[in-house]
């Protein structure tokens, strides 16, 4: 039954009104079943799957579900199955999902020439140029007019002091603002040349929504062993924090061209970590909040002025991590009481 309902999900992605709907359910029947079942069923499942797409529709859309629902579902089914952590399940996942996509793009543009991610680029590209042109043009133009102002009322006898230094303040303040911009468009350009933390964040949003989908559908039909999100408790593992760290702290003092692969690397895993560190940061808010016994409303407003601090949560992140905060929280609680 759960063969036949991935296919007819697969069909359905066809139609316009619930082709989104259709992506993101196509796993989860093959996912519930390999979670009750076991690996061995799972597997026999999803081959089958494949074989009726190929007889239906032919083999590429069949090696395209295989691609990703299929190995979606095998993560997923056997994690479920043998109850390992939504949280590793979800970052493995993204790990090897993104992995084999940026192999799979390289393996195209090599053979056919179609490359997504220098499609993506050269699109990214385009809106950074517009956004330069429309924006950073203008805050320059504003800065030039304003130090031509600044300069004729220094230049002048008749204008009291708090009119120059206001004059002043409001060149600063644009200067400032060119340089954010400025650096927000290097950040994004540097992002955006390196496919893989791309890749690998957009499967770690893509998969997060999955289990959430999982999990209610197992809930709703009593079908499937799908874990907590458990949330509050997402931490990342002390010692990969470490190794990070000092390889970070490494290769900031590798200059040679020799090494810019090596460079080149760890600026990438530096991208996917910051995310990481992110949604860890957000996790430590949120096991403050249950502690203190928040209201949703209040652990909502608190979720909201987290995300304009998103560079404190990062740090907040990497912290917990390298020295585990939240024993030592736990602890200082104890003592009090």
């Amino acid at each position: 039954m759960m063969v036949a309902l991935t296919v007819v999900l697969y069909m359905t992605r066809f139609i316009p009104v619930i082709t989104v709907a259709s992506f993101f359910m196509l796993p989860i029947p093959l996912i519930l079943l390999g979670s009750e079942k076991g690996p061995k069923i799972l597997m026999m499942a999803v081959a089958s799957v494949a074989i009726c797409l190929t007889i239906s529709f032919g083999w590429i859309s069949s090696v395209i579900y295989l691609m990703l629902f299929g190995i979606i579902s095998l993560i997923f089914g056997i994690a479920f199955y043998y109850k390992f952590s939504l949280m590793n399940t979800i970052i493995v996942g993204s790990l090897l999902m993104g992995g084999i996509t940026h192999l799979s793009d390289q393996f195209t543009e090599a053979t056919l020439g179609i490359s997504i991610t220098k499609d993506w680029n050269l699109l990214v590209n385009k809106g950074i140029n517009k956004f330069e042109e429309t924006n950073l043009s203008l805050l320059k133009k504003s800065i030039v007019e304003v130090s031509v102002e600044y300069e004729e009322l220094n230049k002048s006898d008749s204008v009291t002091t708090e009119v120059i230094e206001e004059k002043k303040k409001t060149l600063n303040k644009l200067k400032r603002e060119e340089l954010v911009l400025i650096g927000t468009v290097k950040r994004v350009k540097e992002l955006t040349s390196r496919p893989m933390p791309i890749f690998i964040v957009s499967f770690f949003c893509f998969l997060s929504l999955i289990s959430i989908i999982n999990a209610w559908m197992a809930k709703r039909f009593r079908f499937g062993n799908v874990p907590p999100i458990d949330f509050s408790n997402w931490q990342c593992p002390g010692i990969v924090s470490w190794i990070f760290v000092i390889c970070v702290i490494g290769t900031s003092y590798i200059s040679s061209s020799d090494f810019s692969v090596v460079v080149e690397i760890m600026k990438s895993i530096s991208f996917t970590m910051e995310f990481m560190y992110f949604l860890f940061g957000l996790s430590f808010v949120t096991f403050l909040s249950l502690r203190w016994k928040l209201s949703r409303t209040s652990r909502v407003l608190l979720y909201l002025v987290s995300l304009f601090y998103w560079n404190f949560l990062i740090i907040i992140g990497l912290m917990d991590s390298l020295v585990n905060m939240r024993k030592l929280y736990i602890i200082d609680v104890n003592k009090g009481a």
